[in-house]
C-alpha cells in the first residue's frame, strides 16, 4: 500500500507533497517541518463525462530551449513548482495557485493539456 504523501528534497530542503482529483488535479505542497503551511496548485478539469471522471494528467509545454511532455503528478513537475514557490510558504495558511497561470509566470508556454480518466 502506498503512502498518502511523498517526500521530495529540493535545494537541500525536504517537502511533503500529495495529490487530489476533485474537479481537476490538485497538487498540495508543504515543508516537512511545518505541515500547516500548504500551497495548492490546481489544474481544473474542463471536460465532464457522466461515466468517467476526467482530469488533467499531462502537460505539453515549451520554454526557450525545449519542448517537454510532463505528467503533472510526477517528481519532475513537483520540483519545478517547489523551486519557484519555496519562499512563499506561510505557517498556518493555505495558498492556492492556478497551475496554468503559474507555469506561464515561470516562463513556460503551454501547448496542450492531456486528460487522464478514472472510474
Amino acid at each position: 500500500m502506498k503512502r498518502k504523501f511523498r517526500i521530495i528534497t529540493v535545494n537541500h530542503k525536504k517537502f511533503a507533497w500529495w495529490c487530489s482529483f476533485n474537479h481537476g488535479t490538485e497538487i498540495h505542497l508543504s515543508p516537512e517541518c511545518d505541515k500547516t503551511a500548504v500551497i495548492t496548485v490546481a489544474f481544473p478539469s474542463k471536460v465532464s463525462d457522466d461515466f468517467y471522471s476526467l482530469f488533467p494528467l499531462f502537460v505539453i509545454m515549451q520554454n526557450q530551449k525545449q519542448i517537454c511532455r510532463v505528467k503533472l503528478i510526477e517528481p519532475k513537475m513537483i520540483s519545478l513548482f517547489l523551486i519557484y514557490l519555496q519562499n512563499d510558504f506561510q505557517s498556518r495558511k493555505t495558498l492556492s495557485f492556478d497551475g496554468c497561470t503559474l507555469l506561464r509566470q515561470m516562463g513556460w508556454h503551454i501547448i496542450q493539456m492531456e486528460n487522464g480518466f478514472g472510474w
